[in-house]
């Protein structure tokens, strides 16, 4: 999530305002994360037939079937948001039990990680320890295309792929040479993850692992639909091996593509939604001092974080793309009184 945004939370609202971002103390913390948010990425990824020879052995496949998909994900998503233990979803609360330190909505519940790595299943109310992760940073990531949602486990020697509506997941080993690679991305079962020398994707069916040509001074922040979102020095961009489009002076740390790879949102103090065919920028009927956009709930939808000042409550509200209506979904506390208690379905952790 964005800096400004752990920045707030942890400062607490009497000492943030909401001027432009610096953008050059936007420097994200752990070593891990470091490492995830300055990978090198590709305008379109290549297997180069000597590199893959190289590369393949790096990765072991799991000795087991290759995760299947779930039902294609159609439905939205539900808002939600977590304060201590308490998991909101509209009007209703659910008490963990314990404090999430990160988390993820996926189309059958949420998954959760807590303050000791444990990671969690909950459906209709019900919570199913199903593996562990770093708990110093964990990371969790959902496949848009699935519905799976997929972490490093604990000791950074595996990718493990959740199924959650069949409750079972299949396990990647990575190298001990490779321990501490993190997960970037889950598009269409394909892992994409940082490994020593930059990122790369791993074909669970077929064990094919495919390393990105790299831009010079790019950093690769999200994969959907076979579409690479990349952040340079100069700017943004969006490509396949065949297309590529460009945004000069646009920047971000976190950025996320509708599930069908059209819609761009960026993290910022205002919304920010890129068609990634066009390039347009597509505008959002939503006025307040503060908004930053930060999950899809289905293919044109947009859930933003707002508040009218540092001072106001925080709102949270959907928005539709690109017709650009915005609606009021849930009204929360002050910044202030939230504290580092307030989670976002982002699957990382936030002050």
């Amino acid at each position: 999530m964005t800096e400004k945004l752990k920045t707030l939370m942890r400062e607490q609202a009497d000492s943030v305002d909401f001027a432009a971002p610096d953008l050059d103390a936007m420097v994200v913390t752990g070593d891990r994360r470091v490492r995830r948010r300055r990978i090198g990425a590709a305008a379109g990824i290549a297997a180069v037939a000597a590199g893959v020879a190289l590369v393949a052995p790096l990765l072991v496949p799991a000795q087991q079937t290759a995760v299947q998909p779930a039902a294609p994900v159609s439905g939205p998503l539900p808002v939600s948001w977590v304060t201590g233990t308490l998991l909101h979803e509209g009007d209703r609360s659910y008490d963990l039990g314990f404090r999430p330190l990160a988390y993820v909505a996926t189309p059958q519940g949420y998954v959760l990680s807590d303050r000791d790595g444990t990671v969690w299943s909950w459906v209709d109310g019900e919570l199913t320890e199903v593996g562990d992760t770093d708990p110093r940073d964990p990371h969790l990531v959902l496949d848009d295309e699935t519905g799976h949602a997929a972490w490093v486990d604990g000791d950074g020697g595996a990718i493990d792929v959740l199924d959650q509506q069949r409750l079972r997941y299949d396990r990647h080993p990575v190298r001990d040479d490779l321990a501490g690679s993190d997960l970037i991305a889950v598009d269409g079962g394909t892992l994409w993850w940082e490994a020593a020398g930059g990122p790369r994707s791993l074909d669970p069916d077929t064990g094919d692992v495919e390393r990105p040509d790299l831009a010079a001074g790019e950093r690769l922040l999200d994969v959907q639909d076979g579409r690479l979102v990349m952040a340079g020095d100069v700017g943004l961009a969006v490509g396949r091996p065949d297309d590529r489009i460009e945004w000069s002076d646009t920047y971000g740390e976190y950025a996320r593509l509708s599930r069908d790879g059209r819609w761009l949102v960026l993290e910022g103090e205002e919304p920010r939604v890129l068609d990634s065919v066009t390039g347009d920028r597509v505008p959002l009927d939503l006025d307040r001092g503060f908004a930053t956009g930060y999950a899809w709930l289905d293919r044109g939808t947009v859930a933003v974080l707002a508040a009218e000042d540092d001072r106001a409550p925080a709102e949270l509200w959907t928005c539709e793309v690109p017709g650009g209506a915005c609606t009021r979904a849930a009204e929360l506390d002050t910044f202030d009184a939230l504290g580092g208690s307030f989670l976002l379905p982002v699957g990382e952790p936030m002050g």
